[in-house]
């Protein structure tokens, strides 16, 4: 299910250019491929002003594309992480969105069968669709997941021919089953969609980063997601995590996943190293994030409970600070500080924290902690 909530990417923007289409297409043109991987790697390296420079060439060479504005959303959404804009630049990034998708359904009146207006197409109502989501905004989000889904079944009788679809097909097939388990609210919806798998889900996307060229750095990045958020094996995820954070040195969001492979496999002296780097960016979002690592470390690496509560309650009390809707490694400061609270016999701060940590949390490591201290207090 997570294909019609993944983030914003270029991804289905490169399949597209490797298929036959009518009207205005970028298929023969090198340059402008060229143009759109140099674009998404500046976007990926946190390169902001870099890649809009970049992208701008996209829209003097094909004005009513709609990779142009495609691009811009995928340039901002990172950029609201970046810099803590989420509140006040969410509407510009739907406008993106909106203007894409125009362009891209416009395609479709043309040419119903158009695989760059397909395309685009499926990627912009997915996006929607992981916003919407986010926002709590729940028929929003289902009546986008519908939209996607009939542009993504395209995918599966295509996959073989080209690799990129190891990409959508495999996000499909694991989180359509993932995703109403940590969201039940969903559950009653999923009547729309078809089975999947989350082995085969997995499977899937291993071969798109092993073999595809334009959804390589997603399958890694989702793989890594998949094996930290929801498989709870940091030693799987910690190959990709490397890998995204040697490539894109400067993405404080790829930096912040490698440390928590680095967490899960106990090399906190690695991971305090990284852990300083985030609380120097200034970056309200990933400042946030340090104290929880910091917290971590702490409390199981260095065994100081007092110097780990510290830390954790920072991060909650930074998380006001915080637009982004995503508040997961909040969930991980409160879920230390009931550990740290149940140390000393504090049964009723414990229950409190493991409440708050379960309201904010999607990992299931998270999850299943508070849910079981929850039920043994009953």
């Amino acid at each position: 299910m997570r294909v019609i909530l993944v983030h914003i990417t270029g991804i289905i923007l490169m399949v597209t250019l490797s298929l036959k289409a009518s009207g205005q297409s970028m298929l023969k043109d090198e340059k402008i491929k060229a143009t759109i991987l140099k674009a998404m790697d500046l976007t990926y390296n946190f390169e902001f002003d870099e890649a809009d420079e970049v992208i701008s060439e996209v829209k003097a060479a094909y004005p009513t594309h709609p990779a142009y504005n495609f691009l811009k959303g995928m340039n901002l959404y990172w950029k609201m992480y970046y810099f803590n804009t989420f509140k006040e630049n969410s509407g510009e990034y739907l406008k993106y969105l909106d203007a894409a998708l125009q362009q891209a359904q416009a395609r479709i009146t043309k040419n119903n069968k158009d695989p760059e207006g397909v395309f685009f197409s499926l990627a912009i109502y997915s996006s929607l669709a992981h916003y919407h989501s986010q926002m709590k905004e729940t028929m929003k989000a289902v009546n986008n997941a519908k939209k996607t889904y009939e542009y993504v079944k395209t995918g599966f009788s295509l996959k073989d021919i080209f690799n990129e679809f190891y990409f959508t097909t495999g996000l499909y097939d694991f989180y359509v089953e993932q995703f109403p388990e940590t969201h039940p609210v969903f559950r009653p919806f999923m009547v729309f969609f078809s089975a999947g798998g989350k082995e085969k889900g997995i499977k899937e996307l291993e071969i798109a980063a092993a073999n595809s060229l334009f959804s390589k750095v997603e399958a890694n990045h989702y793989l890594a997601n998949i094996f930290l958020r929801y498989q709870n094996t940091p030693e799987k995820a910690l190959k990709y995590t490397t890998l995204l954070f040697n490539k894109y040195p400067n993405n404080l969001y790829f930096l912040s996943r490698h440390i928590e492979s680095l967490l899960g496999t106990d090399d906190y002296s690695e991971a305090e190293r990284l852990s300083l780097i985030l609380r120097s960016s200034g970056k309200k979002y990933f400042e946030m994030a340090s104290y929880v690592f910091l917290g971590i470390i702490n409390e199981k690496g260095k065994k100081r409970p007092e110097h780990a509560k510290a830390f954790y309650l920072r991060a909650v009390n930074m998380a006001p600070e915080i637009n982004t809707p995503n508040k997961d490694y909040v969930s991980f400061a409160y879920a230390g500080l009931a550990r740290i609270a149940e140390s000393r016999g504090e049964s009723d701060k414990a229950k409190a924290y493991y409440q708050r940590a379960l309201e904010l949390a999607e990992y299931t490591s998270v999850i299943d902690e508070a849910e079981k201290y929850l039920k043994k207090g009953k």
